[in-house]
This record gives structure tokens, sequence and C-alpha cells, in this order.
């Protein structure tokens, strides 16, 4: 899994439990001693989770109320949360623009969101009341580092939870569907509503909004792909392309196909081409082969032509001669009258 660096709030959190301040609680109250404006609860429990998350910290095991916490590689300058693993080449960014909607049976915490231990996964915005008496509540779900958003609204007529996941990285197996990499995509959105359930969620019915189409549905993604370097080559392609250039996700260009068939073949460029060579090579072999054939077979047609003349030839001379011999049996007789020479 790639981390983000550590943000302000971690990194001070990460000092306190050096210095021995050890749970949750003691680090809210000492970051917060003496400030006018003071660090959220959540805000805290989030950084504590991100840093158990990034194998920095751990429960110690002697306390459960509260949790405290130890260091993991104490004393070590190269903590697995400061180092951000490269993916594998092949590796793609798959990710879904569409969202996950969820009929809400029973309304849960709307401050804070555990996980079945206790441990803090997640938060809201603070509350905005909305007109007509809607509310509307964007909050987040960490799931293996990453904060998948969530939304609750409820109104007069509805009362939903709508989920945005992250993106999944992996290799796209050959032969993959877009009904199947969807299908990545659903399972993690039920994965985040079961998790909502230890925070009094109860949530039914999803269904899925976002159609898959070009442009549209699960993009595969590959940031820094070699043949980004073609941007101005591919943004000048016909609008149904499958195969575009997107610069949202960070610094370097991100080379994306729009179904699996090319998200396949991108992260595995090289072996394509080379079994494309090579099947190209055996096609030219083939090819070649048919050629000889087909000379030794056009030589044989010459020579069954040549005998069929020859054969026709003889046939009509014999039919020439058959008809000359019956022709003269029937030729007619000259009778000569008696006076005449």
């Amino acid at each position: 899994m790639v981390f983000k660096p550590l943000n302000a709030l971690e990194k001070k959190v990460l000092e306190c439990i050096t210095e021995g301040i050890n749970s949750a609680p003691l680090v809210l109250s000492h970051l917060n001693k003496g400030k006018k404006r003071k660090y959220p609860k959540t805000n805290v429990y989030s950084a504590i989770t991100s840093l158990v998350e990034r194998r920095m910290i751990e429960p110690d095991g002697m306390s459960k109320k509260p949790i405290t916490y130890r260091l993991i590689n104490a004393g070590r300058e190269d903590h697995i949360g400061d180092v951000e693993s490269p993916h594998a080449p092949n590796e793609c960014r798959v990710h879904f623009t569409g969202t996950f909607v969820f009929d809400v049976v029973s309304e849960g915490d709307l401050e804070r969101l555990q996980d079945s231990a206790g441990f803090t996964i997640g938060g809201w915005r603070p509350y905005k009341p909305g007109m007509n008496g809607v509310t509307d509540r964007w909050g987040y779900v960490r799931l293996n580092g990453q904060d998948n958003t969530i939304r609750f609204r409820k109104t007069r007529n509805l009362c939903r939870m709508s989920v945005y996941p992250k993106e999944i990285w992996k290799e796209i197996p050959k032969g993959t569907t877009d009904e199947e990499a969807l299908g990545w995509f659903r399972d993690k959105a039920q994965l985040i509503a079961d998790l909502l359930r230890f925070s009094g969620w109860k949530l039914k019915n999803m269904t899925v909004r976002g159609e898959v189409k070009p442009g549209k549905g699960v993009h595969y993604g590959y940031p820094g792909h070699p043949l980004s370097a073609l941007k101005g080559k591919i943004n000048h392609m016909d609008t149904e392309r499958t195969v575009d250039i997107d610069s949202s996700p960070g610094d370097s260009a991100e080379l994306e196909g729009f179904n699996a068939e090319d998200g396949y073949i991108l992260g595995h460029i090289t072996e394509v081409i080379k079994d494309a060579d090579s099947k190209a090579s055996a096609s030219l072999e083939n090819l070649s082969r048919l050629r000889m054939r087909v000379d030794v077979i056009e030589g044989i047609l010459d020579k069954l032509v040549v005998c069929e003349e020859k054969v026709a030839f003889i046939e009509t001379k014999r039919l020439e001669r058959e008809t000359n011999e019956i022709v003269g049996r029937y030729e007619p007789k000259v009778f000569r009258q008696e006076g005449y020479q």
C-alpha cells in the first residue's frame, strides 16, 4: 500500500507517543493544552489509526481503556510509513467514476466512526443545516490507508448513504471484463457499508450509479506510463476514443483505458508487442509456405489445362473422323438411266 507523506498532525501525534504520551485521550489533551483553536477529537483518533496502519505504532496490550500505544522499530529512520513503495510497472490504478447508493434502515453515529475493535476509522464534516429540513453530511471511512468518501442525505422522502470507493491498485488479469472490474468496487463499497454497522448504521439495497461507457464507469490508469509522451496526439483522437491522457491524479500524466481489454494491454504493452511480433513472424512464415503451395497448385493447374486442351483436340478429331465415316456410308448413289452414258 502506498501512503502519502505524514501530515502535520500525524507528526505531532507520533512525537507525543515517542515522548510517552501514549493514549488517544492523553495525546488530545496534550495537543490542545493552552490553545484557542483545538484539534477535533476525530482528527486525533484518525491520526493514530493512520500511524497504526503505517506500522509505525501499535497497541502495547497493557491497557484497553484507554488503549495505549508504543513505537515500532524505535530508533530506526526507515519507518515503513515514511517510504512510499513504488507500484510494479504493470500495476494499474483502477478507479470508478460513479458511486454506490444504499437505503438507510437505521441511522448511526454522525460524529465518529469506528471498527469492531473500537478504533476510529472515519468521521464527518461539520454539520451545516440545509434548506427545507434536508440533512446532507459528508464524511469518510479509512480503509487500507485510503479515505473513502461517504455522503448521508436525508429528506422528507428519502434517507440514503452514498459510498465513493477509492482506487484499487492491481494488475489486470488477461480476459478481465468491465463487469468483473466493477465487481471489485461493489465488494469494496459493501465492505465499507459493513464497517458502518459498528457505528450504528444499517444499510441495504445497494444500487450502482455510473454508466460503463467511454469516459464513464471503470477506468484503468497507469501514472507515468511511457506512452504518456504521446499526449498531444492522443488528445486529438476521435471523441469515442478508449484511451486517453489524464493529468488529474497528480503531477505526472496518467495514461488510462476505458475498458478492461485496453487496461490489460496498457499494463502489458511489452508482452503484447512481443506476442504480436511473434504472431506476425509466424504469419509471414505461414504466408511464405502458402505461396509455395499456391505455386505448386498453379503448376499442376497449368498442366491440367494443357492436358485438357490435348484431350479436347483429340476428342474433336475423333468426332470428325467418326462423322465422316457415317456420312460416307450414306452418300447418295447416282443411277444412270438406259441410253445415257
